[in-house]
């Protein structure tokens, strides 16, 4: 368990293991142990994450969540200045004062919130990077930090499938993002990465009833019909010349979209690249009825789930 290198008052002087709750003296013991509680709580954080402003406490919280069980330190910053290999991370005299430095301009961008997907994946890499120099814990940051940008990509409308990535690929991708950028993480996670908000709002066009192709807004296109409804990121609109066709378009591209409430009827264009300039449409175009309204409500039932 002692991966680190450094002056460590945290492992047993005679076994050079961890000291914990459980008063385990043997290593490999010690490592199924914690991997299996760790696993428990990180499966309980999946279903039921700890509220909190994605800020150095909230990472302690979800720290002291997954390791609690086996260490009295569980969500308390280190002590002891650690190395592991090439890597020499953040002094303890420097990890509270760069945390703010770090979580800070996440606050700034939303907390990722409304990004497309390749831009999401960079933009948790380079967060990921950051604070995995900052490697505030004695042990278990990794996968502390995994649950922290899981729940930042839950909140987004994502899904990082982690177990989809091997630890020598997350192991290689850390150090490169500690030397030269996280570009090979952002690959990572683009590649395990599920877009959770554009299948729900699939399931939102499907269940207005539109059985055929969803397609997402494309540049010099305009589209005329009645919104259905939307999800965290995107907008569900039917097209009024096609009535079996459904196109979604992103939230954040839309310049005057948040007049649109589901039932009205609007036309969305897009004269040039991905905004899209959005007005209500000509009274000859009818709104729905209640039924978007319902639909909406449980969309938004689920987007709190």
């Amino acid at each position: 368990m002692a991966k680190y290198t450094s002056d460590d008052t945290y492992t047993d002087p005679d076994s050079g293991v961890l000291v914990n709750r459980l008063g385990i003296h043997d290593d490999a013991l010690l490592a199924k142990i914690e991997a299996t509680y760790a696993m428990l709580r990180a499966t309980e954080l999946a279903r039921q994450p700890l509220a909190g402003n994605f800020d150095l406490t909230h990472l302690q919280a979800i720290h002291k969540k997954l390791f609690g069980d086996v260490y009295d330190w569980a969500g308390q910053i280190r002590t002891v200045d650690i190395a592991k290999g090439g890597t020499q991370f953040a002094s303890v005299h420097h990890i509270e004062r760069y945390a703010p430095q770090i979580t800070g301009p996440l606050a700034r961008e939303n907390y990722l919130r409304g990004l497309d997907a390749d831009t999401f994946s960079q933009r948790a890499a380079h967060y990921l990077g950051e604070l995995n120099v900052l490697h505030p814990f004695r042990e278990g940051n990794g996968r502390t930090l995994r649950a922290y940008i899981g729940q930042l990509a839950q909140q987004a409308g994502y899904h990082i499938a982690w177990s989809g990535m091997t630890r020598a690929q997350m192991t290689q991708a850390s150090i490169q993002a500690y030397h030269a950028g996280p570009d090979l993480l952002a690959d990572l996670i683009r590649a395990n990465l599920r877009d959770v908000a554009f299948e729900q709002a699939v399931d939102l066009a499907r269940a207005s009833g539109h059985e055929a192709a969803v397609s997402l807004a494309q540049p010099g296109h305009t589209y005329l019909g009645s919104v259905v409804g939307h999800t965290d990121r995107y907008l569900v609109q039917t097209v009024s010349d096609a009535p079996q066709a459904v196109v979604l378009h992103r939230r954040q591209a839309l310049l005057g979209g948040k007049s649109l409430t589901p039932g009205a009827a609007a036309e969305i264009r897009y004269p040039h690249g991905d905004v899209g300039l959005v007005r209500l449409a000509p009274d000859g175009l009818e709104r729905r009825g209640d039924a978007p309204h319902e639909r909406q409500r449980q969309a938004d039932r689920d987007l709190e789930r």
